[in-house]
């Protein structure tokens, strides 16, 4: 039985980003790259294996190509230092679906998990930013600050959510996939993706196949 170089916990960090809630501080900041740097490049080789077409969280968030200011919109990004641009993936292609992310509209910076915006304009902000928004008493909140139509942000539409590139044609697009992993990937894994396919449930996903990889680790 070979000797690994992670334990158990770091290795499941590196494929999921989770980690146990009494060790936050071992996995933060700098340690993420430490953690890569010891063991990242076993972990990718098995998760590579087990998921072609995919990549663990740690590889999205230190080894994926690295957003540009072209990626975003003209509004957005001004004034953002490199450690931004360092620090930040590049988003994959979004290819329809109505929905905005709200660094698009509001002032907040962008973040992405897996290279899809993590943060939409909901139901709430709409009514709020075009001054529809009632309290309990059915008072306008905030009356006179904000005009109907003046806020261009949308809510994700059930029936047509947003859409993005699948991991598998991000990867191809970019010329990262590995010798031979192309051969292990169907049609279907380049097909377009819904964002909550992506952003929503995908957690869980990524506890089932991380358990699947660590369990391989466990026995190599």
């Amino acid at each position: 039985m070979r000797t690994l170089s992670l334990d158990l916990a770091a290795q499941r960090f590196l494929f999921t980003g989770e980690h146990p809630r009494h060790s936050l501080a071992y996995f933060m900041g700098d340690r993420t790259a430490g953690l890569w740097a010891a063991g990242g490049s076993e972990c990718l080789a098995l998760w590579i294996e087990e998921h072609p077409g995919t990549r663990p969280w740690a590889w999205w968030e230190l080894k994926s190509p690295r957003c540009q200011s072209s990626d975003l919109p003209a509004r957005v990004g001004v004034g953002y230092g490199d450690w931004f641009f360092r620090k930040t993936s590049a988003p994959r292609r979004r290819v329809g679906g109505i929905g905005t992310p709200v660094y698009e509209v509001l002032n907040y910076f962008p973040a992405f998990r897996r290279g899809v915006p993590d943060r939409w304009v909901d139901r709430c902000d709409v009514e709020l930013y075009n001054g529809c928004a009632r309290d309990i008493h059915g008072n306008v909140i905030m009356p006179g600050v904000f005009k109907d139509g003046a806020f261009l942000g949308l809510a994700p539409s059930e029936t047509d959510p947003p859409m993005y590139e699948s991991e598998a044609a991000y990867l191809r697009r970019h010329g990262l996939l590995m010798p031979g992993e192309e051969q292990q990937i169907t049609d279907v894994d380049f097909e377009p993706v819904s964002y909550d396919e992506i952003y929503v449930p995908f957690g869980e996903r990524d506890d089932d196949i991380a358990d699947d990889s660590v369990g391989r680790m466990e026995h190599v």
